[in-house]
Formats: C-alpha cells, sequence, structure tokens
C-alpha cells in the first residue's frame, strides 16, 4: 500500500507541475461550489452533522471555514504541501 501511495504523490506531483494556473484556479473554484452548496435533503444535513459528533470534532461550520481557505491556496502551495508529503512518506 506505502508503495502504491508513494506512486500517487510522484504522479500527482508531476500532474501538478505540468497543469496551467487557469485549470488549478477553474478546480479550486468548483471544489469552492461544491462545498457551498446547500443540503437538498434533511438526512444529508443531518448525517453531515452526525459525522462531526461521532469523530468529535463539532466544526459545524467546517464547510464555511474551508472555503475561506480554499480562496488563498495558491498552485504552489499545493506543490510544497506534495513535496513535503513525498518526503515524510505520508500525505499529513
Amino acid at each position: 500500500m506505502d508503495a502504491r501511495i508513494d506512486a500517487f504523490l510522484a504522479s500527482f506531483a508531476e500532474e501538478l507541475k505540468a497543469m496551467h494556473d487557469d485549470e488549478f484556479d477553474q478546480h479550486k473554484e468548483s471544489l469552492v461550489r461544491q462545498k457551498q452548496q446547500q443540503d437538498t435533503q434533511l438526512y444529508a444535513e443531518s448525517d453531515r452533522h452526525w459525522d462531526h459528533i461521532v469523530n468529535r470534532r463539532y466544526n459545524f461550520r467546517a464547510r464555511e471555514e474551508e472555503v475561506a481557505a480554499l480562496g488563498g491556496i495558491r498552485k504552489q502551495d499545493m506543490l510544497v504541501c506534495v513535496d513535503a508529503g513525498k518526503r515524510w512518506g505520508c500525505m499529513w
């Protein structure tokens, strides 16, 4: 499994390096739009909140905070993160 993770990180780093800044921004904007979508069913909202409770995170505004954080992320930031993951043998 470790070898597959390392292979993914290496290939992802190369793909990210080759990606144009405009394409990176499009991916980022798509993720922001996805996170900004309102729950369409009570089940989805309930499931999201229970996930926080079960995992003892209790940050019910996580989506809003993630959207705010995404605004400041640049492609270079992602490259640094991926490179650090490769050096440490893990992504996080």
